[in-house]
């Protein structure tokens, strides 16, 4: 009986295998396109295992070698995934333990330690480059199936698995040449890694053949040497050339950086547009006066800072990268108003009286940092001080007691990192501030600071304020003009320069002091001298001529369209004044010649005499304040009045 059973074990073995070679034929006679009929030969059955396997073609082998590879990765994927899972999870849960802060540190030092020696970064960076791996293994394997298959369908996979292939290079390429792409797949590591290997081996190959050119060339010369004093002939020996091997090497260590330290010097290297960009993204999205406030307090600070080399230029740029804020100037001004004087904009909120107090310092800082800020100010004076608005609402803002402070403290600041345009404004600012008649005690010490006299000199001086309003020109034109002629560093604020001499020189000639108009002719002199001094460059000569230009009206009768028959004494004894809260300010006429407090150019020689009848003068009337101050009352197109 049980060999009977045994006897039939071979034939029901037998049996199983001829069906499963029906099913292969079949089903590789369906992936060929032939018919393969269902009868079995009965010599199917002698067929030994390894001519079968022979049998199979190479195509099916590989195909089934990529997708049961793309399946081993995928699966070993998913495996390394709840890994990492609970490899984090452990490390938060010992790194943290719930013990004192001085055995804390210790157990994280240990396990991060661990962690780093063990290169867990390593197999982070692993999985997704397994995963994708894996996805171009099944697709190859999908192509060479369907090559067995259709040759229309494989050749249409083929094209989108190569242009999927080729985009996928150039991400993993990108970030090699571009550093700021945000495409960085887990293979560009290792592209990064094998250039710099090859550069490396290029530059040592280079070093080993220059160091064989430059030893080769040393014997050649000590052999040449050698035969010259064999030979007893004079010969002249030079000095070998520096070898470049140590520039060739000096390259290596660029090399040797990861890609992420390349990444982060490139985004450290300075561009001025880039950053000029930044800001104005970051104004467009300032709709608030707190937010604009906040960005107006980080101007100064921005531009003293040592790490920002071309913060006048970004400074310059952001207003063109902004479309809220194209006028930031006009901007910050308007805070400054909303601050200072409070209900004069009809957008104007109640702030409390620290914020208010801040704000207006924050502001009026801002603007003496904002590149033309301060030109721009002065150009609308010159154009608006017959507007009612502006007199009313922007130049007391500007030319109150905390704009005073402020300018005094930049002007004669002496740090290095402070640019040259910002105390050239506070200069320019500090001389057109000064024009007004000093209305308190802290006023009048401010002013004896600036003209740097006493206070009886400055009490001379204000009978008749002409003298001071001269006083105040000449010494401008001593400590700043002058520098716009011949200093090179001031000579691009020359037009700044020009506005200041022009709001300046509102006086009247014939009413002020003697030795002030002796002085001021010494000075006129010398500028004339500037304009044809041979030894000056063009730029130079131009301001000096520019200059003269504008002081040409201090001492000449300019031309009146509508001369006043009847002269008005009041008027004719009034000084010149800048507008005012209260009014138009009055200074008496003196008979006394005041002293002039420094007279550097007095060795300078005198003009002819010339008796001017009238000069320059023009009165400003005082207008109260309106309620109101329009935007477009400070736009450079208004001219209600000239100046």
């Amino acid at each position: 009986m049980v060999d009977s059973y045994k006897s039939l074990l071979p034939d029901a073995a037998g049996n199983a295998v001829v069906l499963l070679a029906q099913i292969s034929q079949q089903l590789d006679g369906l992936s060929n396109g032939t018919h393969v009929p269902t009868a079995i030969s009965p010599t199917t059955r002698s067929f030994p295992s390894s001519a079968r396997q022979s049998s199979l073609p190479a195509s099916a082998v590989w195909v089934n070698s990529l997708w049961f590879l793309s399946l081993v990765i995928s699966l070993f994927c998913a495996l390394l995934a709840t890994l990492q899972q609970r490899w984090a999870r452990r490390y938060l849960g010992l790194a943290n333990p719930h013990v004192a802060v001085h055995k804390r540190a210790h157990i994280r030092s240990f396990f991060a330690e661990g962690a780093t020696r063990f290169n867990i970064h390593v197999a982070v960076e692993a999985l997704p480059a397994l995963l994708h791996t894996s996805v171009f293994l099944f697709l190859a394997g999908l192509v060479i199936s369907l090559f067995t298959i259709n040759h229309t369908v494989a050749y249409i996979i083929l094209s989108a698995t190569v242009v999927c292939f080729l985009f996928y290079a150039a991400i993993t390429v990108m970030p090699i040449v571009y550093h700021d792409s945000p495409y960085t797949p887990p293979f560009s590591t290792l592209v990064w890694s094998i250039s710099r290997r090859v550069a490396v081996a290029f530059l040592n190959a280079v070093d080993y053949v220059v160091d064989f050119l430059r030893k080769f060339k040393e014997s050649f010369a000590r052999l040449v040497a050698h035969l010259g004093s064999a030979t007893k002939a004079p010969t002249t020996t030079t000095p070998p050339p520096p070898s470049s091997h140590g520039e060739v090497s000096s390259y290596k260590p660029l090399l040797s950086g990861s890609i992420t330290e390349a990444i982060y010097t490139s985004a450290m290297r300075p561009d001025s547009q880039r950053d000029a960009r930044a800001l104005g993204w970051t104004l467009d999205r300032l709709d608030e006066e707190g937010e604009l406030a906040q960005f107006a307090a980080g101007i100064p600070g921005f531009s003293r800072s040592t790490e920002v080399k071309e913060s006048v230029s970004i400074l310059e740029q952001t207003p063109m990268s902004t479309l809220l804020h194209r006028d930031l100037s006009l901007h910050i001004m308007h805070l400054l108003m909303r601050a200072l004087t409070p209900g004069q904009l009809r957008d104007s909120k109640l702030l409390p009286e620290s914020v208010r107090k801040q704000r207006v310092s924050i502001c009026l800082e801002a603007l003496y940092y904002l590149p033309h800020a301060i030109k721009t100010f002065l150009q609308r004076t010159t154009s608006n001080l017959d507007h009612p608005h502006f007199v009313g609402g922007l130049l007391p803002v500007v030319l109150s007691m905390e704009s005073w402070l402020l300018a005094e403290r930049l002007s004669i600041a002496r740090t290095s990192i402070l640019d040259q345009a910002v105390k050239i404004g506070a200069r320019c600012m500090m001389t057109v501030i000064a024009s007004r008649p000093p209305l308190d005690e802290q006023s009048r010490s401010i002013l004896m600071r600036h003209l740097r006299i006493d206070e009886p000199l400055l009490d001379h001086y204000l009978e008749p304020f002409d003298s001071l309003l001269l006083k105040n020109l000449n010494f401008f034109l001593i400590n700043t003009a002058f520098d716009a002629i011949s200093d090179e560093n001031v000579q691009p604020h020359a037009d700044l320069v020009l506005l200041t001499v022009r709001l300046a020189k509102r006086l009247k000639f014939e009413h002020a002091d003697q030795k002030l108009r002796e002085q001021f002719e010494r000075l006129r002199t010398r500028i004339l001298q500037d304009t044809t001094d041979p030894s000056g460059t063009a730029t130079s000569r131009d301001n000096a001529e520019r200059l003269l230009s504008e002081l040409s009206s201090v001492t000449t009768n300019p031309p009146t369209p509508h001369p006043d028959p009847q002269p008005d004494p009041v008027r004719e004894s009034r000084a010149h004044t800048w507008p005012t809260d209260a009014g138009t300010a009055a200074a008496t006429t003196s008979a006394h010649s005041p002293q002039s407090s420094q007279n550097p150019l007095g060795q300078l020689p005198l003009p002819p005499d010339s008796q001017p009848s009238n000069d320059a003068y023009i009165s400003i009337v005082a207008v109260p304040q309106s309620d109101t101050f329009p935007m477009a009352s400070l736009s450079p197109s208004t001219n209600s009045g000239s100046g």
